[in-house]
């Protein structure tokens, strides 16, 4: 009996004893930022936005189509060249004034009057026409957007990364603080059993009564219903934990020990790295650089566009491709919209609310994090101090247990006061056990909203 009690103490303040070896863990995280689906989604997302960053740039380029039409057309206007009427007075006055009739002016000599419909019965027109942006802010401003939008969306990317870490560490530890606490619970049965044992041998020496066997045996019964919630709580965290990492729900885990220095960096020091490196600030800075160029290209929406347009190609009535029927064109073509109905002001004065809106999102953002940096610094002190106590505690309680498991083999002590001082020990064990590993998930939560390393060298 001295032997388990021994073991099961050793047992107990072990876990928080030995050096970290995170070598396991920082694999699966490597392993969960490759494989994780949300990732990869995020990856997406921001391979799209360099895509269209260089369909934006694409705009600075010249346009250049090739457009090709043949016509058949009927009816229509109808132009008429009014020629005998310009030329037979002509004709006429000169045969008066020479005395000549050299020139015809009866019919059907005479010239007559031409017709000729507007539209070609038959024509084709073939080009290639180059369209090249030579001043447009538009353009400009919308690429600078373009580019810090694809920013944002990386910063996007490593926030989720640094969740994820945080969240595949907290479902390991939670794995591990479930498979730890069955262990526990089976070293504690062996300690009901080994008492079973005992009363039977005080029963059958005549020190007992036979209701310390039933209430040894109804000890046995409640904690095998512990096991079945220990059982469902290995389960569920395994499944969980392997769901970040986009594994099979029942794939095994190496179950590794692992503790932590518990020295944390001073509270004003974390406090100035997460006000300077977290990804939500980066974001709303790229947003309001955001909103900067957006005032600008609203301003820019009052003054003119111009491009150049040249046009090369061929026309006619058949295609043929020769001198006499190429063509060239060059233009300057500016577009200047000198009303809109007072839309680019009203756009300018929207854009100046959606920065003061952001501004006080950030100055609202910068008051979260410092609670949210309270809440978990004073949560790891919390923590570390309850469980220094609780050690304080199972070293008490054991060595009381001790004692009275040794009176009671002697028939010394009663059997509520033997039970008293066991669950006592058993219940210190288990808040042990909990305390060090929610004092481990609290400091991947302090470290994830710090944004930095929080313990000391």
């Amino acid at each position: 009996m001295k032997q388990i009690m021994n073991k099961l103490l050793l047992f107990s303040l072990l876990l928080f004893c030995f050096q970290t070896h995170a070598q396991v863990l920082d694999e699966y995280v490597e392993y969960g930022l490759e494989s994780n689906l949300a990732i990869k989604q995020k990856e997406a997302d921001y391979r799209k936005s360099l895509l269209v960053l260089k369909e934006a740039k694409g705009l600075f380029y010249p346009t250049i189509t090739l457009d090709a039409r043949y016509s058949l057309s009927t009816g229509g206007r109808i132009i008429e060249f009014p020629i005998g009427d310009l030329l037979n007075p002509v004709y006429a006055n000169l045969n008066n004034l020479y005395q000549l009739h050299g020139f015809p002016t009866d019919p059907p000599i005479v010239l007559d009057n031409e017709e000729f419909p507007f539209y070609r019965p038959k024509e084709q027109e073939t080009k290639i026409r180059l369209i090249q942006p030579l001043f447009n802010p538009q353009i400009y401003f919308n690429q600078k957007i373009q580019n810090k939008l694809s920013e944002s969306a990386q910063i996007s990317l490593d926030l989720y990364k640094k969740n994820l870490v945080a969240e595949i560490k907290i479902a390991y530890y939670n794995f591990q603080k479930a498979s730890q606490y069955k262990l526990l619970l089976e070293d504690i049965k062996l300690l009901l059993n080994e008492n079973l044992r005992v009363n039977e041998s005080l029963f059958k020496n005549d020190k007992v009564t036979i209701d310390h066997i039933y209430r040894s045996q109804a000890e046995i019964c409640k904690l095998d219903q512990e096991f079945s919630e220990a059982d469902k709580g290995i389960q569920m965290t395994k499944a969980y934990f392997n769901f970040l990492l986009n594994k099979p729900l029942d794939s095994e885990i190496t179950n590794e020990s692992a503790s932590q220095n518990t020295e944390v960096l001073p509270m004003d020091h974390l406090q100035k790295s997460a006000l300077s490196t977290r990804e939500e600030l980066t974001q709303l800075n790229k947003y309001s650089q955001i909103l900067n160029y957006k005032l600008k290209m609203d301003q820019y929406n009052a003054t003119p566009n111009i491009i150049a347009v040249v046009d090369y190609g061929f026309q006619g009535e058949k295609y043929t491709f020769n001198n006499e029927s190429d063509f060239a064109m060059a233009s300057l073509v500016l577009s200047w919209d000198i009303f809109k109905g007072f839309q680019n002001a009203s756009k300018t004065q929207q854009t100046k609310i959606d920065q003061e809106i952001l501004s006080l999102r950030e100055k609202e953002l910068k008051a979260q994090i410092e609670l949210q940096l309270m809440n978990a610094y004073y949560d790891v002190e919390s923590i570390n101090n309850k469980r220094t106590a609780a050690t304080q505690e199972l070293i008490a309680a054991t060595q009381s247990f001790k004692i009275i498991n040794k009176k009671h083999k002697e028939g010394l002590v009663s059997l509520l006061e033997y039970l008293d001082s066991q669950n006592t020990t058993n219940r210190a064990r288990k808040q042990l056990l909990l305390l060090q590993y929610d004092l481990l998930i609290s400091l991947v939560e302090l470290e994830k909203v710090a944004g930095t390393t929080i313990i000391t060298d």
